[in-house]
């Protein structure tokens, strides 16, 4: 959930702007600085293209692509642990070790300093890109593709707040006498308490397990579509069904509910598998259809002629 990030982020935050100062620090005087500072980079830029050029290949696990590049990762761990090994340290902790005071830093920690701050750098960019595509981008309108987001409000909802607004107008009854009911069932009738939040006459009832047993007083009805069978013989006689409307939608959570650590081990070597994640992970792209829950409109027969807007509750608005 977005908000159990916010103790895990604020932490990390610190120690991270307290570890970049550190870097800097331990750069500082590096001779060839500049160029470790564009290494860094290039191979932070250059890792994404090898992952998906290999993970695209029609035979991931057999092309020599994939064999070079676990090599190349091996290489990389042996490499970097017998760095450390000369410097006694890791290099990014021997800065901070050395900018604390506690231990004076390697004369090639600088290099490695700025290589990690060319890298971060990179991320840096990487992390505006993909604050901005969370927060600002509508191409999937309230689909939340991101993980981020997790899970929203249709607008499909703010719809439906419209179509009610135009019956107390067009009616002349005025919200201040409009009356409008909601059922609580199935997490439905929280954002209504925003949305009709100028409407003195509203009324919340939980309509699963206590269902209507008679039409309530009431100009607008509006509930769950789980429970619509339930409650929609007390409303026969006196109400017109005008709309349907998508009011939450959330992130497909089977897509990593069944996730272990042995059937990740299992699974890495299926090239599908890698696919999906470098489609999501750079293009936010996956099989799987975001959840929604969906509900249903009913206005009073009086006032149904004035429900033109709620009956076409999808069709006037591209989604």
């Amino acid at each position: 959930m977005p908000w159990l990030l916010v103790g895990i982020t604020v932490p990390m935050a610190l120690v991270a702007g307290r570890t970049i100062g550190a870097l800097i620090q331990a750069a500082i005087g590096a001779r060839i600085a500049p160029a470790a500072l564009f290494a860094g980079a290039g191979l932070v830029l250059v890792s994404p293209y090898v992952a998906l050029q290999v993970t695209g290949s029609d035979e991931f696990a057999s092309t020599s692509e994939f064999w070079l590049g676990i090599a190349g990762l091996f290489g990389v761990a042996i490499a970097t642990g017998g760095i450390a090994l000369w410097l006694r340290m890791n290099p990014a902790v021997a800065a901070v070790a050395g900018a604390l005071g506690v231990l004076a830093p390697s004369r090639k920690a600088p290099l490695f300093a700025a290589a990690a701050l060319g890298g971060l750098l990179v991320l840096l960019g990487f992390t505006v890109f993909v604050s901005g595509r969370a927060s600002y981008s509508y191409g999937a309108y309230e689909r939340p593709t991101e993980l981020l987001v997790y899970s929203q409000t249709g607008q499909e909802t703010s719809y439906t707040a419209e179509c009610v607004s135009h019956i107390a107008s067009a009616s002349e009854i005025g919200r201040d006498q409009l009356r409008v009911f909601s059922g609580e069932s199935d997490s439905f009738a929280w954002q209504w308490r925003w949305y009709f939040r100028d409407y003195p006459n509203l009324q919340f009832q939980f309509l699963n397990d206590k269902p209507l047993e008679e039409a309530p007083e009431a100009d607008i009805v509006l509930f769950s579509k789980t429970v619509e069978t339930k409650n929609s013989d007390a409303l026969a006689d006196g109400f017109t069904r005008v709309g349907e409307l998508n009011h939450l939608w959330w992130f497909p959570n089977t897509s990593y509910l069944n996730l272990t650590p042995k059937s990740v081990l299992s699974d890495s070597d299926d090239r599908e598998n890698w696919q999906t994640l470098t489609d999501y992970f750079f293009d936010r792209n996956f099989d799987s259809a975001m959840y929604h829950a969906e509900g249903v409109v009913y206005v009073s027969n009086e006032l149904a002629h004035l429900a033109g807007a709620c009956t076409t509750l999808r069709a006037t608005k591209e989604l």
